[in-house]
């Protein structure tokens, strides 16, 4: 493949779900419930393909994208986080114009993780989270203001003199959008990433302090939360952002895995209704225990904060306590319903990646992180 083919692979992954959003949402009239469904698919298996190849280090240069380590991992995450999900709604009842929301959500995740300028990024964020207020499982009033705190602290951040400021309220509305909905905790993340390394310093303990918050709604949250998982949504995130703020690549690592395990466990508790024993395993995926990757996320940001941070081991140890206990205690409610094949196998997917991710069996999962953390 030519280099110039290969520099529009960035862009042909977020081109890929745009077209097949507009496809669903431009002639709803003449295609199927099926074929509607299979186009949500394909359009989410194409911009996983892309990504992957991004992933792969083949591509060295977009227009206006970036495809680095960090970039093509999180496209690759947020992809294969898409796909699963258009393969369990691929046979449900639902209308087109639903259908489309899932490719509209992904392509601006990944313009989001994918675009060089910062402002061109909250736009990909603003169009992700615009979908998700339409498929209603983002809350309005949370995302207006994450998203209205972000573009201004990526205003700041342009200015030499506000980059400080700037930084503390793209932090602060990042974390609320990691809080209204999973979808977009990834593209939030990556956001504060690259706001971060725009503030020469200061950056670990306002990293630090909204960590920690995250947790703590999580826990909090998650106890009103019994038919979802809204609540629980902010512990990955929170539990990365506290890991950057703790600084050195070990950190990060450790913050892009629970990152992604927390992403994956997610995906997986969402995909019902499935069997009794999926249900189990979910469970102990979300509430940290081994062998899955949350658990492991877990134990390295514990130990890295232990080396580098010792006092915030109690306040750190007791949130992600709170968050394993509540899900125990209280575990989401199943969706009624016999067992459907699709949505299992999804879960399945989810699951088995998770616990090799934890193991450390995951091809290439080792060689990413060391890559990827900045």
């Amino acid at each position: 493949m030519s280099g110039m083919t290969l520099a529009w692979t960035a862009w042909a992954a977020v081109l890929a779900p745009a077209g097949a959003a507009a496809v669903l949402t431009v002639a709803p009239g003449r295609l199927g419930d099926r074929l509607a469904g299979w186009v949500a698919l394909g359009g989410t298996l194409a911009a996983l393909a892309f990504a992957g190849l991004l992933l792969s280090g083949s591509v060295t240069a977009a227009a206006g994208l970036r495809t680095d380590a960090l970039a093509g991992g999180l496209a690759t995450l947020a992809a294969g986080l898409a796909a699963a999900e258009a393969l369990c709604l691929a046979r449900s009842a639902l209308p087109r114009l639903q259908r489309a929301l899932v490719p509209a959500t992904l392509a601006g995740t990944l313009l989001a993780l994918l675009a060089g300028p910062p402002s061109l990024a909250w736009i990909g964020l603003a169009t992700a989270a615009a979908a998700g207020l339409l498929s209603g499982r983002v809350m309005l009033l949370p995302a207006a203001a994450g998203l209205g705190l972000a573009g201004l602290g990526v205003a700041l951040l342009q200015a030499p003199g506000g980059r400080a400021v700037g930084f503390v309220l793209l932090l602060a509305g990042c974390g609320l959008l990691a809080m209204t909905q999973a979808a977009l905790a990834v593209p939030a993340v990556a956001l504060v990433l690259r706001g971060q390394g725009l503030v020469e310093a200061g950056a670990g303990p306002p990293l630090l302090a909204v960590g920690l918050g995250l947790i703590a709604a999580a826990a909090l949250a998650s106890r009103t939360d019994r038919a979802g998982l809204t609540g629980l949504a902010a512990a990955g995130p929170g539990l990365a952002l506290f890991a950057f703020g703790l600084g050195g690549p070990a950190a990060a690592a450790a913050g892009l895995l629970s990152l992604a395990a927390s992403c994956l466990a997610q995906g997986a508790a969402a995909a019902q209704p499935q069997p009794r024993w999926l249900r189990a395993a979910n469970l102990a995926a979300l509430a940290g225990l081994p062998p899955f990757g949350v658990f492991a996320g877990w134990v390295m940001v514990l130990t890295e904060t232990a080396r580098r941070a010792p006092p915030l081991c109690l306040p750190l140890g007791a949130g992600l306590a709170a968050c394993a206990w509540t899900m125990l205690r209280q575990p989401p409610d199943p969706l009624a319903g016999p067992p459907d094949p699709l949505r299992s196998a999804s879960a399945g997917l989810q699951l088995a990646a998770l616990a090799a991710l934890g193991l450390g069996l995951l091809p290439g999962a080792q060689a990413w992180l060391a890559a990827a953390a900045p």
